[in-house]
């Protein structure tokens, strides 16, 4: 079992459009290595920091465990999980956030995400992430240390903030009152004021993704951690209508709350399969067939359970696409309808 990394009091909130995907952890299973599975996880992690992607979703499917893979996680979702938070954390913050775990040996292999809010020491800019420290400047739990007002900002000097907060927070912090020449702060400290997320979201700058995991695909719909609620679920699969039958609509353009989801090696169908709440539902894992066909049969569609299903590569070359490409693809084909403003 990874070791779960602590969970983020004041999560970076995104601007008011929000854009989720879903993706099944079996996904990993298919890797042939460790290196190849943490590769991939790193590959889904770039394609959201490339598109500005706020929240991830990873859920569990039924899958054969392939006998030929050696060492396999014993908790696909929860490694799936840590290697995303990890890379989202900025570099400074993470040995105060991540007690060492064999699960992320080989994450130095990964590339980067230099997000915004990966700033480097020498950068002067007013939002931080910072992690609080206790009086001795260690990281603990919130549980075993009075709150403080020390930070570790990345700088070479800890933040002083104006409000305390419990050891091991993480925080925004607004570094305006320290100027913009921090070799001329007088003092120990340097100084800084507890900011609300909502504050530099305001500035429409993109902070990064938070990642939650669901048991079931039934589970992913709900329980959102940037939003109250999807108001537009598109589900993608080579079964589903090609996106080029949507360029002169606006159908794809109209919402606030954007779940995206994708299916693993089978395909999204297959995800239905052990979802006991689908399964209640009469949900068919058989997309193929259009749903009036399947009424006769009590069935209803996979398809039924989106607002839009999608194809989103409807002439690919390639008898298969791999979720990791998948991704990419149908983010950067939907790219219109997020954000159709950069298109004007």
């Amino acid at each position: 079992m990874p070791a779960q990394p602590p969970s983020n009091p004041t999560p970076p909130l995104p601007s008011p459009r929000t854009v989720s995907i879903a993706l099944p952890s079996s996904i990993l299973l298919n890797a042939q290595s460790s290196e190849l599975r943490i590769y991939l996880a790193g590959q889904i992690a770039r394609a959201a920091a490339i598109y500005k992607v706020h929240e991830l979703v990873i859920f569990d499917e039924q899958v054969a465990q392939p006998s030929r893979r050696a060492k396999l996680p014993d908790n696909p979702s929860a490694f799936f999980k840590l290697v995303l938070d990890y890379l989202e954390t900025p570099q400074y913050l993470r040995k105060h956030l991540f007690p060492v775990s064999p699960h992320l040996r080989l994450v130095g292999l990964l590339n980067p995400l230099a997000l915004p809010t990966h700033v480097a020491r020498t950068d002067v800019v007013r939002w931080r992430d910072g992690v609080a420290l206790n009086r001795t400047h260690q990281r603990v739990h919130a549980s075993s240390s009075p709150p403080t007002r020390y930070v570790d900002v990345g700088l070479s000097r800890l933040v002083e903030l104006d409000t305390p907060v419990p050891p091991g927070t993480r925080v925004t912090v607004d570094m305006e009152p320290s100027g913009h020449d921090y070799d001329a702060v007088p003092g120990k400290y340097l100084f800084g004021k507890l900011a609300s997320p909502h504050q530099r979201a305001a500035e429409q700058l993109y902070c990064g993704y938070q990642v939650r995991t669901a048991k079931c695909l039934s589970q992913v719909f709900t329980n959102s951690l940037v939003c109250d609620n999807y108001d537009l679920v598109i589900g993608t699969s080579e079964r589903g209508t090609p996106i080029n039958n949507f360029q002169h609509t606006s159908a794809l353009s109209n919402f606030k709350n954007l779940l995206l989801v994708f299916g693993g090696v089978q395909g999204l169908e297959h995800s239905v399969i052990g979802d006991t709440q689908l399964e209640q539902l009469n949900i068919s894992p058989t997309a193929s067939l259009p749903s009036q066909h399947q009424a006769e049969q009590n069935h209803n569609n996979v398809a039924d359970l989106f607002d839009f299903y999608i194809n989103t590569c409807p002439d690919q070359g390639s008898r298969t696409i791999r979720t990791e490409e998948a991704v990419l693809i149908s983010l950067a084909a939907l790219q219109p309808f997020i954000n159709p403003t950069s298109n004007t």
